[in-house]
């Protein structure tokens, strides 16, 4: 099976993290400003979310309601790197049960020990590239914010995702591929690192 993409005007993701303290207003300078993302010192209580109207006014997505998480990036993977629309997972390392933040910390590699493989459904997308060990915003629901997060004049979510090439339509996870970094897949897929409960759902098949 080829590996693809799906255009995120198609795709809501479902969020899977617990419930937290929940803001509704986006951050003043932006969900990726200096000040709060990508930062050593987390500007927000760990776990943090913001659920915002995305009204899709630029014509870039869907419309709907959105969430924001606020989380740390463990370690990134070193051959995919992560960057907008890079899909996270728990990760599972012993240096993290010190942190005790261990809760919120991410990573892109699903070489490395992540929950994908334990059928935990708490799936994020990063808005960008990040610093190891960094403190950032993270999208866990909802259609991809297309016109709310914005680097230069690139909007960092509107673009496609990846897949494993079995997206058909319907309820998805995220699952482990050969380049190291999680992708969509159909729910029920048969892989060797699988979160084999929801994470969302497309509304049209890959391409």
């Amino acid at each position: 099976m080829t590996d693809s993409t799906i255009d995120g005007k198609f795709l809501t993701f479902t969020d899977g993290w617990p419930n937290s303290q929940v803001l509704h207003a986006i951050p003043q300078d932006g969900f990726n400003g200096s000040s709060h993302h990508n930062v050593a010192t987390p500007a927000y209580p760990p776990g943090t979310k913001i659920t915002v109207y995305h009204d899709g006014a630029l014509a870039k997505g869907a419309a709907g309601w959105v969430t924001f998480i606020y989380l740390k990036l463990g370690t990134a993977n070193v051959t995919a790197a992560l960057a907008a629309r890079s899909f996270v997972a728990p990760e599972i390392l012993a240096a993290n049960t010190a942190d005790v933040n261990f809760h919120y910390i991410v990573s892109n590699d699903c070489d490395s020990p992540v929950t994908i493989s334990t059928g935990v459904a708490q799936v994020a997308v990063a808005i960008g590239a990040m610093t190891n060990t960094y403190w950032g915003w993270f999208q866990c629901g909802g259609p991809p914010a297309t016109d709310m997060v914005v680097s230069g004049t690139t909007y960092c979510l509107d673009s496609t995702f990846k897949t494993i090439g079995d997206v058909a339509g319907g309820s998805f996870m995220v699952t482990g591929s050969a380049s190291g970094c999680m992708k969509l897949a159909q729910l029920g897929a048969t892989t060797s690192l699988q979160l084999m409960v929801p994470c969302g759902y497309a509304r049209a098949a890959d391409a």
